[in-house]
């Protein structure tokens, strides 16, 4: 079944790029269900490139999963194509801000995704469920290049306080 969901016709489309380029949000999110992967690096142009409309764009990428997975290229087109940079879209309150910090890819690849949402007008003070700002997650994690980034790219506050 994944074979023929990533399969591409004599354009390099796959059938999850003509649901995204046509707004079919049920027929994109039921393909990624079943496997379709919308990452593929068979792909010279990702489904979500093509996405017409933020619901189909929200099936193949988030900006939270963007964040923690420290994608900026990703990171970058969702906030371009009108997605808030600040939403908190998980759980624990956390904005893509906090997942960048709380990511565990390689530290090259984690300082690139602050640096974006930095660009992107984030605010780095915005709190989580638990109080926490993303500089609170850095220094607890030991993490000094982020919250180096933090402080002298973004002008984080260091005098926030936690309600912990």
């Amino acid at each position: 079944m994944k074979e023929v969901l990533d399969a591409q016709d004599a354009n390099f489309h796959s059938p999850l790029h003509v649901s995204s380029y046509f707004g079919d949000f049920k027929a994109s999110r039921f393909m990624v269900k079943l496997g379709a992967d919308p990452n593929s690096p068979a792909f010279a142009q990702r489904p979500l490139e093509v996405g017409k409309d933020k619901f189909v764009r929200g099936v193949l990428q988030n900006l939270n999963d963007a964040a923690f997975q420290a994608n900026e290229k990703d990171l970058k087109h969702l906030v371009n194509c009108g997605n808030k940079i600040d939403n908190k879209l998980s759980i624990f309150g956390e904005a893509p801000i906090h997942k960048a910090v709380l990511s565990k890819v390689k530290e090259v690849q984690k300082s690139q995704a602050l640096k974006t949402i930095i660009e992107s007008k984030a605010n780095l003070d915005n709190m989580d469920s638990n109080g926490w700002t993303a500089l609170h997650h850095a220094a607890y994690n030991g993490d000094y290049e982020s919250a180096a980034i933090l402080i002298r790219d973004g002008g984080a506050s260091v005098n926030a306080y936690s309600n912990q």
